[in-house]
């Protein structure tokens, strides 16, 4: 008996089949599904967030959602190396969405990082 797929992930290439070429549908129906589910994790976090500026509240709606289409695909494929169970294709939506929801928090965190290592960098250079 021949299963249709219906992940979210295929649906969206479906979708996008339709507009576009097949090829360009296999990259731009998971990233659809990463976009919207950024976009809702985001949202919540906006609503839950203190009154702002209008320019506060995008430049965080768009850090959030960059967030989340930079690191959704790795950390979807990583969990899905160490948990064979879980397929990566339907890691993608959930993943997204936290990251998106956390995504404020997610980017000042890797900055941070990355400051101190530079930090460590700096240090060991103008040691003698």
């Amino acid at each position: 008996m021949n299963q249709l797929d219906l992940t979210p992930v295929a649906v969206a290439t479906v979708v996008a089949a339709t507009l576009f070429s097949p090829t360009v549908a296999e990259v731009a129906g998971p990233y659809a599904i990463i976009y919207l589910a950024s976009v809702a994790g985001a949202c919540v976090a906006l609503m839950q967030r203190a009154k702002t500026t209008r320019m506060n509240a995008a430049l965080f709606f768009f850090g959030a959602t960059t967030m989340a289409l930079l690191l959704t695909v790795p950390l979807s494929l990583g969990v899905s190396v160490f948990l064979p169970s879980l397929k990566a294709h339907w890691l993608f939506a959930p993943m997204a969405a936290g990251i998106g929801y956390s995504g404020s928090d997610l980017f000042k965190w890797v900055f941070q990082k990355l400051n101190r290592l530079v930090d460590i960098l700096i240090e060991m250079r103008n040691k003698p």
